[in-house]
């Protein structure tokens, strides 16, 4: 439902010239509220002063918002839709892929961005083993999910009814509901609010009670425990069930959330990004984020190539996991560490979210913040943004930034022109 952009991409979006468009579905995030299931306020994470450190606020939009935003920036005619992918054949010259329909495509390279359930990975794993490249104890494809959730974007609210939507920021709200239960509500523009709601697994039971049958995304209001969730209390006042009943049932989803972490990225002409490769808990706000940070890196190694090879790409696609690993494995340690802390509820879990939310010293809080905002990659094909804050920010490795025109000339002498039929 909502989604958090960051100091982290954030100067892409203005390289792109793209920040206008982005505020106008947006709204800054200075706090987030933590309460328990009787709406006390137990805590709150202060973002105030972020700006100071990083140059931009922390952002909050809808991810259906944020995709026709993106959409809109693309030529129809370069997008083909409602295809799913079944397998790929690749050699020396190019990769094809076969899809459900009978069609096939052909192209240089094929980009995994299929998400937590990829087929492209899935694929590209199988012709891994079958080679003997990996073992068939490496990379397992069916990590057991933690917990199922149910999320939705309500339509637009009466502000009288719900005060903060009044307010020209959003009010992040969660609430830690006990018996492994909890939710969250987030305001958005045009007075939308998105919900979120959870439900922690036993992991033992996962599999004997048929609860994750591998389908990702599907539609969900039939679920008994919802009944309950109807009549849990909102932070913004009344019911959840008001906002339920308010959101069309096609902006009502349910996922299995889980995490799982590959080590291997690539495989001849085949990469893969996004959860694809690292799938994350959104605690902390990082899928997204890291996912569009995996693209901007993908894109400036496949920008450096000099020529379309096999050897060439491979080589490509190895600097761009190698540059990408390490910070998208401190991503995910993030991730685990901020969903526990936001929604963990064993003993251990609630002593250190009571310490964190009320004892950790300011000085320290800045040192956190300036360690995680540092990672700022760039497209090194478009005029740099300028750096922004007084937070150090980690150099890029590539030194090469390339103004418009030249980026043009590069890329014409590149990429071969596909010849229309």
């Amino acid at each position: 439902s909502a989604l958090a952009i960051g100091p982290n991409i954030l100067p892409v979006f203005e390289q792109l010239g793209l920040t206008s468009l982005l505020a106008s579905i947006s709204l800054p995030c200075p706090t987030l509220d933590i309460y328990d299931s009787n709406i006390k306020k137990m805590g709150t994470f202060k973002m105030k002063k972020q700006s100071e450190v990083t140059g931009y606020e922390s952002l909050i939009c809808s991810r259906p918002n944020l995709y026709e935003l993106l959409l809109s920036q693309i030529q129809p005619h370069n997008l083909i839709m409602g295809k799913k992918i079944l397998s790929y054949e690749e050699n020396e010259f190019g990769v094809s892929v076969c899809c459900s329909d009978n069609t096939v495509y052909s192209g240089d390279i094929l980009v995994g961005a299929d998400g937590a359930y990829s087929r492209v990975r899935k694929n590209m794993f199988k012709k891994l083993r079958k080679r003997g490249l990996i073992s068939k104890t490496q990379e397992t494809e069916s990590p057991v999910p933690c917990s199922v959730c149910w999320l939705g974007v309500a339509k637009s609210q009466d502000p009288e009814k719900y005060a903060c939507l009044k307010e020209p920021y959003v009010n992040y709200s969660t609430v830690v509901g006990g018996n492994g239960l909890g939710w969250n509500v987030i305001n958005i523009p045009d007075d939308q609010i998105c919900w979120i709601f959870w439900k922690q697994l036993d992991i033992s039971k996962v599999s004997e009670e048929g609860y994750f049958q591998n389908a990702e995304w599907a539609s969900s209001n039939d679920d008994g425990i919802m009944q309950w969730f109807q009549e849990a209390p909102c932070p913004y006042g009344g019911a959840m069930g008001d906002l339920m009943k308010s959101t069309p049932p096609g902006l009502i989803s349910k996922v299995f959330l889980q995490e799982q972490f590959f080590d291997t990225w690539h495989h001849g002409r085949c990469v893969l990004i996004g959860d694809a490769c690292h799938i994350m808990l959104p605690g902390a706000g990082q899928g997204a984020m890291s996912a569009m940070q995996d693209a901007v890196v993908l894109a400036n190694c496949l920008f450096e190539m000099k020529k379309l090879t096999t050897p060439t790409i491979s080589a490509a696609f190895e600097d761009y996991q190698s540059q990408r690993f390490r910070h998208a494995r401190v991503q995910f340690v993030k991730s685990k560490l901020m969903t526990r802390l936001l929604a963990g509820q064993s003993f251990i879990e609630r002593i250190s979210r009571r310490l964190i939310l009320n004892f950790l010293p300011y000085a320290f809080q800045r040192r956190i913040l300036e360690d995680i905002t540092a990672y700022r990659p760039q497209a090194i094909f478009m005029p740099r943004a300028e750096v922004r804050g007084t937070g150090h920010v980690y150099p890029q490795k590539s030194n090469t930034q390339c103004m418009e025109d030249e980026a043009r000339i590069r890329a014409a002498n590149v990429w071969l022109k596909v010849n229309e039929k």
